[in-house]
């Protein structure tokens, strides 16, 4: 046998190896029918069922309950903390009704300078026409907040020109609060205002009434000593010049000696209203009636001129004042002399009355402004003083007597000026108590020319 042959022999023994044989064939089909005997088919098992599925219904209720435990805590604690934050608003609002029954008036500034805090009665425009405080105002409190050393309190003097209450002085009582947590550092700056306007007037007074004790007794004697030589003088002086109607020239000087007579006697007279007693002869006035016999009169005298004019703005329905009639027609006359002699002659004399509220009930306040060259602040601070006066030949008791006058009647006088702004001079008066107001058609009309205010 050639060796092709023999190979090819050996390739089919060897197949015929590896086929099975039947005897294994039939085996395996015995265990195979053994198999399905005991497998339920798929119909008969039913839809499998996810293994997440099969392990959660395994999982314990315990482990749910620790699973809950955290948010149950935390719940527990925003409860809490709601209820602290209730808690410490309402304290919040207590401590600040006390503070405000405490004082007139706080401000509270943060660590920043910025407000965060004003009360209603403290409440103006401010720059930006926003309610809140005047920049100036603003600035004072923020430089005297960074004046605190070691955190002790300190108190301060604010001078402040209210747009409806006018000058008011307070004082100031500053403390800060400080973050112990945070090195110490200040978080809150809180100003308690306390208006001492009403003592600083007292004070004023007492001490004017000081003065005027001085002054009455060596008025006295003024009236004594220099009167009588003036009307001495007044006399042969008008005789003299009735001798010299045929010198014209002469005549001339006589009057000059009689207009420094009457000067004279105008400085005696005012000292002598100035530091006598004065006596109120009270009477229902009507404010409107009054206003324009005042300024009828003012239209007639020396001093008024052409180029003047007048704008008169009164509310139609005031309450009725109670005062003294020809004293209040006195302060008014000389408010509107200062007014003429501080225009020059030419500009525009103003006057308003309205109703106001303010301490003590209801009033009437009256603004008698003109368009003159204006005052300084030192000027302002000065214009009440006896015997001062920034004009020529002037006697400088006219405002004062104005405020002797207004404060007799219980009444506020105060004035607002800026120089090249003009002078507003604001009168407060006191209304009858018990009077319903009166109603008035229409404004009175005569020499007076009016309209409406912008």
């Amino acid at each position: 046998m050639n060796v092709p042959e023999a190979r090819s022999s050996e390739v089919e023994t060897m197949l015929t190896k590896r086929k099975p044989s039947a005897a294994s064939s039939a085996r395996r089909q015995k265990v195979a029918a053994t198999e399905s005997r005991h497998t339920p088919s798929p119909a008969q098992a039913g839809p499998r069922e996810p293994s997440s599925t099969l392990s959660h219904r395994r999982e314990p209720s315990s482990m749910l309950d620790r699973r809950r435990e955290p948010w149950t805590g935390l719940e527990d604690e925003v409860k809490r903390l709601r209820a602290e934050v209730q808690r410490r608003e309402r304290l919040g609002m207590v401590l600040e009704g006390l503070l405000e029954s405490l004082c007139d008036g706080t401000v509270a500034l943060d660590f920043r300078g910025m407000l965060v805090h004003v009360s209603d009665s403290l409440v103006e425009s401010s720059i930006d026409g926003l309610p809140g405080l005047p920049a100036p105002v603003l600035e004072r409190l923020r430089e005297e907040g960074a004046a605190i050393v070691d955190g002790r309190p300190r108190r301060f003097e604010l001078i402040w020109d209210r747009e409806d209450l006018g000058r008011r002085v307070y004082e100031v009582a500053v403390a800060t609060g400080r973050a112990l947590d945070q090195g110490d550092r200040p978080f809150l700056t809180v100003f308690a205002f306390h208006d001492r306007t009403r003592m600083v007037e007292l004070e004023g007074e007492l001490e004017r009434a000081r003065d005027l004790a001085a002054l009455g007794r060596m008025a006295a004697t003024v009236a004594h000593e220099v009167r009588n030589p003036l009307a001495g003088i007044q006399g042969f002086a008008t005789l003299l010049r009735r001798d010299l109607h045929d010198r014209p020239e002469l005549q001339t000087q006589v009057d000059r000696i009689l207009l420094g007579v009457d000067g004279a006697n105008r400085i005696v007279a005012d000292l002598l209203e100035y530091s006598r007693p004065l006596t109120l002869h009270k009477e229902s006035i009507s404010l409107e009636a009054l206003l324009a016999e005042s300024l009828a009169a003012a239209q007639i005298s020396k001093r008024w001129t052409p180029q003047l004019q007048i704008d008169v703005d009164v509310d139609p329905v005031l309450p009725v004042c109670v005062g003294d009639r020809r004293l209040l027609l006195q302060v008014l006359n000389n408010l509107y002399d200062n007014a003429i002699d501080a225009m020059g002659g030419s500009g525009c004399l103003s006057v308003r009355a309205r109703s106001a509220g303010g301490v003590g009930g209801e009033r009437i306040r009256i603004v008698v402004r003109d368009s003159g060259c204006g005052l300084t602040a030192e000027e302002v601070a000065r214009v009440f003083e006896p015997f001062y006066t920034s004009k020529p030949g002037g006697t400088g008791l006219g405002l004062a007597i104005v405020r002797r006058v207004v404060e007799a009647h219980r009444g506020h006088v105060h004035v607002v000026s800026a120089p090249g702004k003009g002078t507003s001079v604001v009168l407060e008066l006191p209304v009858e108590r018990r009077s319903e107001p009166i109603e008035r058609s229409g404004r009175s009309t005569g020499p007076v020319s009016e309209r409406e205010a912008a």
